[in-house]
């Protein structure tokens, strides 16, 4: 007999996960964001995409991750959105987005695991570029995600130039929130 999902348990987690992640969401994405204390963003940046790391635990959402045709939808929607995630808290030593910086001798000394260390060491596309629209705004926005560094060369980079706080997280959550959204049957406002 298949695995029915979700389970009594995950319907519980996944509750109280997408409760949370679209309350976050609905705050980053919000006009107001911008005008909060650069480490108030950061810490609500960090909270969005550790509820969404844990969050695509869930089998069917592996599964969408993994076998969507997109272009780089894996890439971006699993492996970069947790390099981040594990960028943000292994380092806490940072109040806003532009002052976080590294090179390969700094993670390698002081994160345990490694996981960001495999993730800069691998082969990436040169330039990501995506879009995306906003219909409160009714105007498209373009990104570039800047994946391919010179890390492996020991060269300091700067998590500015690979993504931005402004367009850059707003991507990545409106990216967060479309993958979460394939698990949705509807959504009852408490």
């Amino acid at each position: 007999m298949p695995d029915i999902h979700p389970t009594i348990a995950e319907a519980r987690v996944l509750e109280i996960g997408y409760d949370r992640f679209l309350n976050l969401y609905e705050e980053v994405m919000n006009e107001n964001f911008r005008r909060k204390r650069p480490s108030t963003r950061l810490t609500k940046i960090k909270e969005l995409c550790s509820v969404y790391s844990e969050l695509i635990k869930y089998a069917p959402l592996e599964f969408v991750l993994e076998n969507t045709q997109r272009p780089h939808f894996t890439l971006i929607g699993k492996e970069f959105i947790n390099f981040l995630r594990n960028l943000l808290l292994h380092f806490p030593y940072y109040e806003t987005w532009n002052q976080i910086g590294f090179d390969k001798a700094l993670i390698t000394t002081l994160e345990a695991s490694g996981s960001i260390d495999k993730f800069l060491s691998r082969e990436h596309p040169e330039d990501l570029k995506y879009r995306f629209w906003e219909p409160s705004k009714k105007r498209m926005t373009y990104i570039e995600v800047h994946l391919k560094t010179a890390y492996s060369n020991g060269e300091f980079i700067w998590l500015e130039e690979m993504v931005t706080e402004k367009d850059g997280v707003r991507f990545l959550a409106i990216f967060m929130k479309e993958v979460l959204m394939t698990q949705v049957e509807s959504i009852s406002k408490k």
